[in-house]
């Protein structure tokens, strides 16, 4: 996708807002207040893969209890980029028919279990797929069912430099899609500054997030999908302050 297509168009006078954000496979209900933050969401999927990230497990509750779940993979190596790593030929489709057996009976009894069942199925459908690829569909489809609709782009596919530091490539990716601001999650307050992002004329946002409800900021957004209307998810989505960084 173009980032014309991504931003509806040229883009006006002060750009859009961008997030920039490593995909993750049906990551918690908080990942998506970046989503619902962004005029322009990145999926960060040209880096290195790293074991105790989110990028390939998570939890769903099951009788009450928090049951963890990852997500086989071929040759996982922290050398490797995310869009160079596949899901596992053998393991991967007896994990998905598993999974998705485990999810049908935890949410046998939660109010939208017979919409969001089929569609999670879809999700996991394709067996030939880089964990990149699967993760950003998990989180394209969560977006899409509570009505979150920014603009979608992959860094794999953005020309900026891939060669700079931490705060340099995301700084060359706004700069790629023209940014007004560049917004992140709470946690990064300690790895960027205004000095990164100035000389290019990028105000430095962070969220703040409200808590949310338990287990809904813990478990994988599927919980939250599995008893919430789409309405009320993008309200919980919803609940956050855009701040600068001196303001925490």
């Amino acid at each position: 996708m173009s980032v014309c297509a991504a931003t509806g168009g040229e883009r006006g006078a002060e750009g859009p807002r961008v997030a920039v954000m490593q995909p993750y496979f049906l990551p918690s209900l908080v990942y998506f207040h970046l989503v619902a933050a962004a005029d322009v969401f990145v999926f960060f999927d040209d880096v290195q893969f790293v074991t105790k990230r989110w990028t390939h497990r998570n939890r769903i509750v099951v009788n009450g209890a928090e049951h963890a779940f990852t997500v086989p993979l071929a040759g996982r190596s922290q050398s490797k980029r995310l869009t160079e790593i596949r899901v596992h030929p053998d393991e991967y489709p007896r994990w998905r028919d598993k999974f998705l057996a485990t999810c049908a009976q935890a949410y046998a009894g939660a109010p939208r279990a017979d919409e969001v069942l089929p569609g999670l199925a879809e999700v996991l459908a394709e067996e030939d797929v880089t964990i990149a690829a699967l993760a950003e569909r998990s989180v394209r489809w969560a977006a899409s069912h509570m009505g979150l609709a920014p603009g979608f782009l992959r860094s794999s596919e953005l020309d900026y430099d891939r060669e700079a530091g931490r705060a340099g490539k995301i700084v060359s990716l706004c700069e790629a899609i023209g940014a007004r601001d560049y917004v992140n999650a709470a946690g990064g307050r300690a790895l960027y500054d205004d000095a990164d992002f100035a000389p290019s004329g990028i105000a430095l946002r962070f969220i703040e997030p409200e808590p949310l409800p338990a287990p809904y900021g813990a478990a994988s957004v599927l919980h939250a999908m599995m008893h919430l209307l789409p309405t009320a998810l993008a309200d919980l989505a919803g609940r956050y302050r855009i701040a600068a960084k001196e303001a925490a």
